[in-house]
């Protein structure tokens, strides 16, 4: 059963405190006291989070609900993801590393970001059956993003799954921008080139620190990631070195060559398939940092020679790494 951050939780108490609701009652929903739930460290289950999200729409409109409980949001309720957006390289780096490590507010969550030259989409996906705790985490996600960007940064559309509620002025002027609703997905759309802008508070020195703080939260989740997602992450950390292989993966997630074959395959994968996907993904990443030199990609892609890299680009993309930056920066 998957588990969810009490960070999660920050917000639903707040409002529910400033209704005059019983924190005791709500509480008792997810098999906890209060002050458990308080606890920014903690977890507790879906059916939990599920009845806790039940009783609070018994008290709201919950066509609105989610937006309501996103307006008691505070920057501290998801401190180090924050901090470490707010440093980081660009807004597109920040939404990166957001979707990374989103398991980290659900374990069984993601949101998967998928770039081209004009649009890059946020697609939420998670196994909550409430629509408005899912308008809630697409809030989260975009309120966020508001906190680390300047005022200008705004999604261009926003799909929600839930029905379309009376006034749907008031989730346009929260987020923005249009909004359809009854959607199949959940999904924030931004303009590409607007997340080449750096957020408020770029630090090189201190995303480092911070990420070292990242990497022991993760240790400490209840429930490690996905066998996929781990390796994709060491596929990550091994690509510069140019030395990655089937065999050196297997022995980084300690399995024998024939297991890690099995396991892949029944993800679907092959060794191949996953490594080209994973160095897709990093390429749009890296290039959309205006920093990083093509010849520097594609070394961190862990190609030997940079042509090699153009030909799977121009495979992937249709067009060369440095047109698509062009196109990137409305060149």
């Amino acid at each position: 059963m998957g588990q969810v951050s009490t960070r999660v939780l920050q917000a639903p108490l707040c409002l529910a405190q400033s209704h005059g609701l019983d924190l005791v009652v709500l509480a008792q929903q997810t098999g906890h006291t209060p002050e458990y739930l308080a606890n920014r460290d903690n977890y507790i289950n879906h059916q939990a989070l599920e009845a806790f999200w039940s009783l609070l729409e018994s008290d709201f409109d919950p066509l609105n609900l989610g937006l309501l409980v996103a307006d008691y949001i505070q920057p501290e309720d998801f401190d180090l993801i924050h901090f470490l957006g707010n440093s980081s390289e660009t807004i597109g780096s920040a939404l990166q590393l957001f979707s990374d490590n989103f398991s980290l507010v659900d374990s069984e969550a993601c949101c998967e970001v998928t770039r081209n030259t004009v649009t890059t989409s946020a697609r939420i996906q998670s196994a909550l059956s409430s629509a408005s705790l899912e308008t809630f985490l697409v809030a989260t996600i975009a309120r966020g993003f508001r906190q680390i960007a300047d005022e200008g940064f705004l999604p261009h559309k926003v799909s929600l799954t839930q029905l379309s509620p009376p006034n749907v002025c008031y989730f346009e002027r929260y987020f923005g921008c249009k909004v359809d609703f009854a959607d199949a997905e959940n999904v924030i759309y931004f303009n590409s080139k607007d997340l080449l802008q750096a957020p408020r508070a770029p630090d090189a020195v201190l995303h480092a620190l911070l990420s070292r703080q990242l990497d022991v939260l993760r240790e400490r989740l209840p429930h490690s990631d996905t066998f996929l997602k781990q390796a994709q992450k060491y596929i990550q950390e091994e690509l510069p070195s140019g030395l990655l292989s089937i065999e050196s993966l297997a022995d980084k997630m300690s399995q024998s060559k024939r297991t890690l074959q099995r396991r892949l395959a029944e993800e679907g994968y092959s060794f191949s398939q996953l490594l080209e996907e994973t160095r897709q993904k990093m390429a749009y990443l890296y290039l959309s940092t205006p920093e990083l030199s093509i010849p520097e990609v594609s070394s961190r892609l862990g190609y030997t020679q940079p042509r090699a890299f153009h030909r799977a680009f121009k495979q992937w993309q249709g067009q060369t790494p440095g047109n698509y930056r062009k196109a990137l920066r409305g060149d």
